[in-house]
């Protein structure tokens, strides 16, 4: 097992230096400096999209040996760093599960508007779906959203967090919806204001009940399936979801068309904490069904 590791490294070396000359003469390079072998491994990790960490990493560390090549130590563990983020990617783009499309939602909110009779927890419910659609968060940011930090504007409605939270910091804003939906959404929360102005003021929480208190965790959630089932695209009976699949569907929607996506834009796109988080819930290849 060792000389088949030794093996392969020795060949991945050789192959390590052929690109490292070319490298080398591309960018006319006199005097080699640390950030260099960041870039270098890089372009070469785009050229070999190698698997194993212990190889790459082993090759490139057997390569700067052999050419006289001195690493400082934190250039070291910067590239190890950078060598495990490869891996890390790699795995997150090959995993397959399917989702469901948001567009069938919008489509289904767009043709069941309010009615008139509506009562509040349904008129709650539709604000909370239409807020997910926008930005998927997490129960406790929704649960944390004020009155006063809903910002209605000519052509969108705009919402501030009041809080620093695990994944977004305070005063990170986003918009409700677009020029596409903006009449469904102003007439909910027109509604909703209407049917609870006589129990809160605008400092108090956004989402609450029909009692005039807020909202717990549990039923925003509930509150939200339930507008899900009403679209069929959750069946009754069906394995719930959780709104870390709501963020997956929103993410895989974004990017139906697009063949492959790394890690990183899976992270800028929805705030994600981390990347380690990104690998349990993101869905790659983006195969997006009703389901």
């Amino acid at each position: 097992m060792k000389d088949r590791y030794v093996n392969s490294t020795y060949r991945t070396t050789k192959c390590v230096e052929k690109h490292w000359r070319k490298f080398y003469k591309k960018y006319h390079i006199k005097r080699i400096k640390p950030y260099m072998l960041i870039q270098f491994a890089t372009e070469l990790h785009e050229k070999l999209t190698l698997k194993s960490v212990i190889t790459l990493k082993g090759a490139l560390l057997m390569m700067t040996s052999r050419n006289n090549i001195k690493i400082p130590r934190r250039t070291l563990e910067d590239l190890t760093d950078l060598i495990k983020s490869f891996q890390r990617a790699e795995t997150f783009t090959k995993k397959s599960r399917q989702t469901w499309d948001t567009r069938k939602l919008q489509q289904y909110l767009n043709k069941n508007p309010l009615r008139e009779e509506a009562k509040i927890h349904q008129i709650v419910a539709r604000l909370i779906t239409l807020i997910l659609l926008a930005q998927p968060l997490g129960l406790h940011e929704i649960h944390m959203i004020n009155r006063n930090n809903i910002i209605v504007k000519q052509d969108r409605i705009t919402t501030t967090f009041p809080k620093t939270t695990k994944i977004k910091a305070a005063g990170y804003s986003f918009d409700i919806v677009d020029e596409d939906n903006i009449i469904t959404t102003k007439d909910t929360l027109k509604r909703y204001i209407e049917a609870t102005q006589m129990v809160t003021t605008t400092n108090s929480p956004l989402i609450i009940t029909s009692k005039g208190t807020r909202a717990s965790k549990q039923t925003i959630k509930r509150l939200f399936l339930t507008e899900l089932e009403k679209s069929q695209i959750m069946k009754e009976r069906h394995t719930p979801f959780s709104l870390h699949d709501v963020r997956s569907a929103v993410i895989s929607t974004k990017l139906a068309q697009t063949k492959s996506v790394a890690a990183s834009e899976i992270l800028r796109l929805e705030q994600w904490k981390n990347i380690e988080t990104v690998g349990r819930y993101y869905v790659k290849p983006l195969t997006v069904t009703n389901r």
